[in-house]
């Protein structure tokens, strides 16, 4: 691709230029782009193609697994190292997530879905895009939808669809995909009641209002009261139900009578 804007390159925005950056390819200065040509047309072989490449551009895209197989032999990649790091941030995400509430975690992948349109798109870090926009009118094509795939599968780790933008067209609705495809990452109740009293044990340590401290004190004892009175309603109820369970009929006879004198 030459630097000088052509019939065929005019057409091209500065978000255009950007992808093919990001993909490897580089500007021709036009001086070189025309020796190139001319070097290219004495040729009789028709297989040569005058282009300027971003190698360490190809050898990312080689780590990632997304290098086309046109360009794979033109730079080496160590495999093992790639296949050993490229789960490690699909796994560091996965695991953020999965610390998170389920509005936090809407968020967090709201914001990296954000951030690749944005990126393929070639604006600066920290661009806002609108969630609920279609990317289609944003300037997407088929090449850009498929790099933002591409990317967002090297950052969660998942298998999406090379149609994952005509499926879900904006950033809102591939953050809800992205999300129906993590796993189930919500907490037993038992884990969340547990999480709730560390937090408040942490808060009330850092009390340090003699009056506030008052309040909480008989708050909490109240507090706990109730919870005691629960516990013991609902271990009588198991009793009661035990021991019905196991009644011979002469005492569930006995029982029906003493509960319809009583009543």
């Amino acid at each position: 691709m030459w630097a000088a804007a052509s019939g065929m390159t005019a057409a091209l925005d500065a978000g255009d230029r950007a992808r093919l950056g990001r993909s490897g390819i580089l500007e021709l200065p036009t001086d070189d782009a025309l020796a190139l040509f001319n070097a290219a047309s004495r040729d009789s072989r028709p297989e040569l193609v005058p282009v300027l490449l971003d190698t360490a551009a190809l050898r990312g895209q080689a780590a990632d697994g997304t290098l086309p197989p046109m360009l794979r032999g033109l730079v080496r990649a160590p495999a093992r190292r790639a296949t050993a790091a490229a789960p490690a941030t699909a796994e560091s995400f996965t695991e953020t997530v999965a610390r998170q509430s389920a509005e936090d975690r809407e968020q967090t992948v709201l914001d990296l879905v954000s951030a690749q349109v944005a990126a393929v798109l070639g604006h600066t870090a920290g661009t806002r895009v609108e969630p609920g926009r279609a990317l289609q009118d944003l300037g997407f094509d088929s090449l850009t939808s498929v790099e933002l795939r591409n990317r967002l599968t090297n950052a969660t780790g998942l298998r999406l669809p090379s149609t994952l933008v005509f499926d879900h067209p904006s950033a809102a609705a591939i953050t809800r995909h992205v999300l129906t495809l993590l796993p189930s990452t919500e907490p037993e109740p038992d884990t969340a009641v547990l999480d709730q009293l560390d937090r408040l044990e942490d808060a009330l340590l850092a009390l340090a209002d003699d009056g506030a401290a008052t309040k909480v004190d008989l708050r909490l004892r109240a507090l706990l009261a109730r919870w005691s009175d629960a516990r013991a309603d609902d271990t009588d109820e198991d009793a009661e139900s035990d021991d019905l369970a196991s009644a011979t009929d002469d005492e569930l006879f006995g029982y029906l009578d003493n509960e319809l004198e009583t009543s």
